[in-house]
């Protein structure tokens, strides 16, 4: 959502409440599957709260245009702040396994052997806060 989607739909959904949801999209409208609906809105008030105490901080986020992608970057300040895969799949609204997916790639990328080398290198070229 924050990126611009307007609507969000369930690989469940049939054919017809597929269309219905396109048609209201491309009316101007937006789309919440309802099952999303108040996990979002529970989300939200979440993140809010977390943002109002200080705890994460996108704008904050430093990246190495030169390696890591724009979400690579995200995952690896959550590691500077010590999170798990878990509430880092939470907090950037992914699944664990993505997040498994993304501290790989960074591992990789950074030519380093686990995530401790990973935050220590990102904290020395300055590309991750330090809370």
């Amino acid at each position: 959502m924050k990126s611009g989607a307007l609507g969000y739909m369930l690989k469940e959904m049939d054919a017809d409440a597929i269309v219905q949801a396109i048609k209201v999209v491309a009316a101007g409208g937006s789309y919440l599957h309802p099952k999303v609906t108040r996990n979002l809105v529970a989300e939200y008030r979440r993140l809010s709260e977390r943002e109002h105490k200080g705890y994460f901080h996108q704008n904050d986020i430093r990246r190495p245009l030169h390696l890591l992608t724009r979400r690579e970057c995200e995952v690896l300040q959550l590691l500077t702040d010590g999170q798990s895969n878990r509430t880092i799949g939470e907090t950037l609204f992914i699944s664990e396994k993505t997040v498994k997916n993304h501290v790989s790639s960074i591992l990789q990328k950074m030519s380093v052997n686990d995530r401790t080398q990973a935050v220590v290198t990102a904290i020395k070229n300055g590309w991750v806060e330090v809370k």
